[in-house]
């Protein structure tokens, strides 16, 4: 008999599974005896065992011609909402208006001239950088992700 569970200890030692059924609850009726008898287990992970809030059995709902109970489990298990951030969506955007106004931020600029120092360099970069971003953060539709999606 023993050799015929081991297999089923190994698994229960390597994944670290646990009892969510506390003891002495009785899960099958004899149909012949009527005698209670503790036959199933209710086995989860030692990390969701503290999800169940209950696991029973209930008696008053015991199927006719059957010998088993069912086991009536509660969790308390949180889903977690993702937060999806807006993105630009670029296939919407009107590129005539975009152009209007990126035209328009860069007429702000001041007129181009030779860098001879890298931080003349960096501060050109740096315009035109913020020229770019308020044109697309101006211009840009953003999407709409559904919040059913991973």
């Amino acid at each position: 008999m023993l050799e015929a569970t081991q297999p089923l200890l190994n698994m229960i030692a390597r994944y670290d599974m646990k009892m969510a059924l506390p003891k002495d609850i009785p899960t099958l009726e004899a149909c012949s005896t009527k005698n209670y008898m503790w036959v199933n287990n209710v086995f989860c992970s030692a990390t969701l065992l503290d999800a169940f809030v209950t696991c029973d059995t209930d008696p008053q709902q015991h199927p006719q011609k059957t010998d088993h109970m069912p086991i009536l489990s509660q969790l308390e298990i949180t889903v977690n909402c993702m937060n999806f951030k807006a993105k630009f969506n670029y296939k919407l955007t009107d590129w005539e208006e975009f152009c209007k106004t990126l035209g328009t931020n860069l007429a702000a600029l001041p007129e181009p001239e030779e860098l001879t120092t890298a931080v003349q360099f960096h501060a050109m970069l740096e315009q035109l950088d913020c020229a770019i971003k308020a044109t697309i953060t101006k211009e840009e539709p953003r999407t709409k992700p559904s919040p059913y999606s991973k």
